[in-house]
């Protein structure tokens, strides 16, 4: 079975070192939200990796690690950073740097984007090296001038211009950020109508900075003004754009709208993408707010994922005036808990208010066990899991793993070591206990993406049973944030990638192209899915016409040319991965091995190239089946002998080969040679 890799393919010899021996002693990360992480920390760039031996390892933001702890005791901060000291006594931290005509400092903001200031406002720049620099340049006078200047004009045309006038010198105004706001304040003592907007909005782009997805800010242009404009329409339709580009972390932006933004329509909006992406904790907040339409959606949204934390919301729902808001609360009430308690939405006030008492009581009895039990199943990272459940449901998962190890067959070393295969009903048996052992693990800590994996593809690479499978991978993809034993984004491309191959094998091509496409989004050497999308292109092609079909001639052409190039990424990601290997190699052989660990690297290097090998095999014959399809016979011809030339022992490959191997034409028949005059004996007649 294929199983989830937590991290990325070894690609130096000191992590595979690590893997086969690294020191006792490990590092500590402290993280931003107090998770405690312990291994050996690799730092590359604005990611760290802790790496964990004999389990892997996991990948964070260094945004969200608050400190390191070294194994030789040393304590220090994750970040490290520049100071920007502002004239006004602000002081700014990030990337600093300035800009090439000297004008301007930027400070890089990580995940929030970045901020621009002029040098004028700048009182000292203080590097993360020690140095300090002045902020004030000679020369720079003329640009302060220019720069107060401009926003003088701009602020003229905010207060007697035409519309047009209006909107761009609004536009520009916030262009100009919150650094140029030490003169605008200084404009707003002598423009307080003009201006007091202004500022307004310049503080609203400042708190969306901070929930702002920064792959959103690069990508939609305009979109902090788009936010922040004064039609709702436009506000809305900036946030549709958001929702399309960064699903995944729209969720604080979606909150900060819902508690700032002064539209009923726009609150509603964001509730509803909250429910639609199951965005369940920001859902959770919306309960706490004073506006009631948006706390009914919000407890009927949870409700429908199976979160109860909404009921007493709905059970005050049951005394609104409303009797089609009533009927519709105690209809999701009943279907939440299974109780009625007798309600009817058309009823009399005396006999509603006797049913809400009794729902009231029901509430204040069961309602902290079943909002715990609801939460601990849809929210694993809440932290309702205890530390000797965590290490049950770890416990429990290893077992698992070890019967799913015993039902697969094992290549003997000698005679003494030959372990016969389990009869089909014993290996049955085990594969249902480790079932309902990943179960059980499960229940007592949902947040164990590795365990969901694992049951995922047993359920459906054994048991038969895909649907099962799929809700399984699609928890995998809402939750994998909350596990803090792997990094959500390898978690959430394996369960795309084991989705993609259920859809597949069940004939539901455009479904498993949408997920290999998933899974090569978050990584797009990603092998296995590079192969598998060229298959289903493949398989576009080629079931239209083995079902008898009439598929279009440039339709099918345009699946088996979408199928070759996946194919040649694949053969692309073969060849980076075979180049870092060798370069592991020879690392390690620039000086003779010293050490068994360092030899044992090199044999498993060399175990890792051979595979490749094969697998770069199967990629050249694969493309060699497209390229016949298509009737280019030579193309398919030399794909077949590159396959056949990496394992010449296969038997398909060098049958391929012959099939498609153009034959050369035979030679004319050459005349026989005249008849030479045999010598006559002596004495014959002639």
């Amino acid at each position: 079975m294929t199983r989830p890799r937590p991290i990325p393919a070894l690609a130096c010899s000191a992590a595979l070192l690590l893997a086969l021996g690294g020191p006792a002693r490990a590092d500590t990360v402290v993280l931003r939200d107090g998770r405690v992480l312990t291994g050996r920390v690799i730092e590359q760039g604005d990611k760290i990796y802790i790496e964990v031996r004999d389990k892997g390892g996991t990948i964070v933001s260094r945004q969200d690690v608050l400190r390191i702890e070294t194994a030789e005791g040393v304590v220090r901060p994750a970040v490290v950073q520049d100071e920007l000291h502002l004239r006004d006594g602000r002081i700014v931290r990030g990337d600093v740097r300035v800009s090439p005509d000297g004008t301007e400092v930027i400070v890089g903001l990580g995940d929030r984007g970045e901020v621009r200031v002029p040098r004028t406002a700048v009182a000292v720049i203080r590097w993360r090296d020690g140095r300090a620099d002045a902020g004030e340049v000679a020369g720079m006078d003329e640009h302060a001038r220019r720069l107060n200047e401009t926003i003088d004009r701009r602020v003229r045309e905010l207060a007697h211009g035409t519309d047009v006038e209006k909107l761009e010198a609004r536009r520009e105004l916030l262009a100009l950020g919150g650094f140029s706001r030490a003169y605008l304040e200084t404009v707003a003592q002598r423009q307080p109508e003009a201006m007091r907007p202004i500022l307004a909005d310049l503080d609203r782009l400042e708190a969306l900075r901070k929930v702002l997805p920064s792959k959103a800010e690069e990508a939609l242009p305009r979109l902090g003004e788009r936010l922040i404009s004064p039609e709702a329409s436009e506000r809305e339709s900036a946030l549709r754009s958001v929702v399309m580009e960064v699903p995944d972390h729209v969720g604080p932006l979606l909150l900060h709208m819902i508690k700032t933004d002064e539209t009923p329509r726009v609150r509603a909006y964001c509730v509803s993408q909250l429910a639609a992406l199951r965005r369940y904790e920001e859902l959770a907040d919306v309960l706490k707010l004073p506006d009631g339409p948006l706390r009914l959606a919000a407890a009927f949204a949870l409700g429908d994922a199976g979160i109860l934390a909404g009921v007493p919301i709905l059970i005050e729902a049951l005394r609104l005036s409303d009797p089609e808001l009533r009927a519709v609360a105690i209809q999701k009430l009943t279907e939440y808990t299974g109780e009625h308690f007798g309600y009817r939405a058309q009823g009399s006030p005396e006999d509603r208010d006797r049913a809400v008492a009794r729902w009231n009581q029901f509430w204040r009895e069961r309602g902290d066990e079943l909002t715990r039990t609801s939460l601990r199943t849809r929210l694993p990272g809440v932290g309702l899991t205890t530390a000797e459940e965590a290490e049950r449901a770890q416990a429990l998962w290893e077992e698992a793993n070890r019967l799913i190890g015993s039902t697969l067959p094992r290549a003997a070393r000698g005679p003494a070591e030959a372990v016969p295969a389990p009869s089909a009903d014993e290996r049955q048996r085990k594969l249902d206990r480790a079932q309902e052992l990943l179960r059980q693990a499960l229940d007592l800590d949902a947040s164990l993406s590795g365990a969901r994996m694992t049951r995922a593809v047993l359920l459906y690479e054994e048991l038969g049973r895909s649907r099962e499978a799929e809700g399984q991978l699609g928890l995998i993809i809402d939750r994998a944030e909350y596990d803090s034993k792997s990094n959500p984004d390898s978690a959430r491309k394996y369960a795309s990638f084991h989705l993609g191959i259920i859809a597949q094998r069940e004939g539901r091509f455009e479904r498993a192209t949408v997920r290999f496409t998933q899974a090569l989004q978050y990584d797009p050497q990603f092998l296995e899915a590079l192969v598998a999308l060229g298959d289903t292109h493949l398989g576009v092609a080629m079931s239209a016409v083995e079902a008898g079909g009439a598929p279009t001639v440039e339709g099918r052409r345009e699946a088996l040319v979408a199928a070759r190039r996946a194919f040649g990424d694949a053969l692309a990601a073969i060849e980076r991965q075979e180049a870092d290997l060798r370069g592991v190699t020879r690392d390690l052989m620039a000086e003779a091995p010293d050490t068994m660990a360092e030899g044992q690297v090199i044999q498993a290097v060399s175990k890792s190239l051979g595979e490749l090998k094969r697998r770069k095999a199967e990629v050249h014959f694969r493309i060699g089946r497209a390229c016949a399809a298509m009737l280019e016979d030579d193309a398919a011809a030399a794909a077949y002998r590159a396959a056949s030339t990496l394992v010449p022992d296969d038997e398909t490959y060098r049958e391929a080969l012959r099939a498609w191997t153009p034959k050369a034409p035979e030679a004319p028949a050459r005349p026989a040679p005249p008849a030479q005059p045999q010598p006559q004996p002596a004495g014959a007649p002639r």
